[in-house]
């Protein structure tokens, strides 16, 4: 099984928002990193947001076919909509149907994770990253897919 990370950061109600991620596998070892500005939204869109690019770029990956997905998030309220999309605010509606959408072909799963327990994604929100990215690693050896 795979676990990402995910996190979105905001500074202070409506204001700049950032989402951030990491992938790992069994050992530990990252295999894909993201942290990409979204714009200026609210806290549970921008998690939200976080979770969405999470499954796109699982569900795009070599490791969709071969391994399950557990996304860990510090949101509980996202975690509970993505489990019973019925419950969540209809101003979410759209967001929510896209995360299922694009986790239909594969295997995940989503739970809550203390902030403190999401570790490399936390630190990436404190220190606020200024370059959007998407790193893909295998092991060691790190490719850059793109810089935006």
């Amino acid at each position: 099984m795979e676990k990402f990370n995910i996190d979105g950061a905001i500074e202070g109600g409506f204001r700049r928002a950032k989402i951030r991620g990491n992938l790992r596998n069994f050992g530990n070892e990252i295999l894909l990193l993201f942290s990409l500005s979204v714009g200026l939204f609210d806290a549970s869109l921008t998690e939200l947001l976080a979770i969405q690019e999470a499954l796109f770029l699982f569900s795009g990956s070599i490791w969709s076919n071969t391994f399950s997905l557990l996304l860990e998030c510090d949101c509980s309220l996202c975690v509970e909509w993505l489990c019973r999309p019925n419950v969540a605010p209809p101003i979410f509606k759209n967001i929510i149907d896209g995360c299922l959408n694009f986790s239909s072909g594969i295997s995940w799963s989503i739970q809550f994770a203390v902030r403190e327990a999401n570790g490399t994604t936390d630190k990436l929100a404190k220190r606020g990253c200024v370059l959007d990215f998407v790193i893909l690693g295998l092991s060691f050896i790190v490719a850059l897919c793109y810089v935006l």
